[in-house]
């Protein structure tokens, strides 16, 4: 379950932050499932469910944030 969960994690995080598989990041953590940036990842977000609630919520600050400075230029 839990190398399932770390594939989940993984499709979710490389198309979330546009991760190439050519990256020395992703590779490493191909190599190695239990990598210390995957072990710093779970110990904050124990299920996928929380990383993609998370990424949405970032994701509806950036539109946010745009959308301010937006207005302010306008004013």
């Amino acid at each position: 379950w839990l190398v399932l969960r770390n594939k989940l994690a993984r499709r979710v995080v490389g198309k979330k932050f546009g991760v190439k598989d050519t990256s020395p990041w992703t590779k490493s953590v191909q190599k190695n499932h239990e990598s210390h940036v995957w072990v710093a990842f779970y110990r904050c977000y124990n299920s996928v469910e929380k990383l993609i609630q998370y990424e949405a919520y970032k994701h509806y600050l950036f539109i946010i944030r745009k959308y301010c400075s937006r207005t302010k230029r306008k004013k």
